[in-house]
């Protein structure tokens, strides 16, 4: 009996300090969104106007539809205004995923609406529309990863692995782009200042 009663507390014990934990990482998930949307628009418009958003394929369902126009308020108007990448088809499923050529979205809900899942397709929608956000994110990557002097750098193997493990999602592509744009709206604290830094920038300028 003594046994099952210092289980019972244990529990009691772990359920508080969840809670604990999820309280400020949910305000923080909540607060950074909206923070860098307000600093970047000083200088460019964000989201969606009149007919400028995203326009959902028939087979959309509205929880994802939702957690993506959630996300779409924080993507710059020319990203979302670009023709060739203004149709998408997101559903809801039990692992995010993005499937290029058909333009459809897999949004799952990680305890956050959907929301990083559906900043991480999204992200990767946009990257071929227009195709120099790609082209941005390698170039990110070459000087993480590559040491010495122009025209004749060198991988620096160390440096890739170092770059990989902080890579928490799809280590397999290095989608820093995706990745740190998730982590921006799930609020995770993510630890590489150099790519939130990049995001940023990508944001603020292209």
């Amino acid at each position: 009996m003594d046994i099952d009663v210092e289980i019972a507390a244990a529990r009691r014990d772990a359920a508080a300090a969840r809670r604990t934990w999820a309280n400020p990482r949910t305000s923080y998930a909540t607060a950074v969104p909206d923070a860098v949307a307000a600093a970047l628009a000083d200088v460019r418009d964000l989201g969606p106007q009149g007919s400028a958003g995203i326009v959902f394929g028939r087979d959309t369902t509205s929880d994802a539809e939702h957690a993506v126009r959630d996300v779409q308020r924080l993507i710059p108007r020319e990203w979302l205004a670009t023709p060739e990448g203004r149709r998408l088809t997101t559903v809801t499923g039990d692992a995010g995923r993005y499937e290029p050529g058909a333009g459809r979205t897999t949004v799952a809900d990680l305890e956050d609406a959907g929301v990083g899942t559906a900043a991480h397709a999204l992200a990767q929608h946009l990257a071929t529309h227009p195709p120099d956000l790609d082209a941005a994110q390698r170039t990110f990557w070459c000087t993480r990863t590559h040491t010495g002097r122009p025209g004749a750098r060198t991988l620096d193997r160390t440096a890739l692995g170092r770059l990989l493990a902080q890579q928490q999602t799809r280590t397999d592509t290095g989608d820093s782009r995706a990745r740190s744009l998730q982590a921006m709206f799930t609020g995770d604290r993510y630890s590489d200042d150099d790519m939130r830094s990049f995001l940023l920038g990508l944001l603020a300028t292209r």
